[in-house]
């Protein structure tokens, strides 16, 4: 709602509509719950793949005799 429609509805003793009342309020709320689920499973995954027990291990090619 625009704000000169606000201010049109409080000098005619209207009431306006609540942000809660509209669907659009509880769409966003859903979408920043599931977004922050997300990124907190994001960021776990990635916690647990940098605490595995092979992180150090590694494939070696070809061994070069570099002194």
């Amino acid at each position: 709602m625009a704000w000169g429609q606000k201010v049109y509805l409080a000098l005619n003793n209207l009431k306006a509509r609540d942000v809660t009342a509209q669907p659009l309020f509880f769409l966003a709320l859903v979408a920043v719950i599931v977004g922050v689920q997300l990124f907190l499973a994001g960021f776990l995954a990635e916690m647990i793949s940098l605490s595995g027990a092979r992180r150090n291990d590694y494939l070696v090619r070809e061994k070069l005799n570099i002194k």
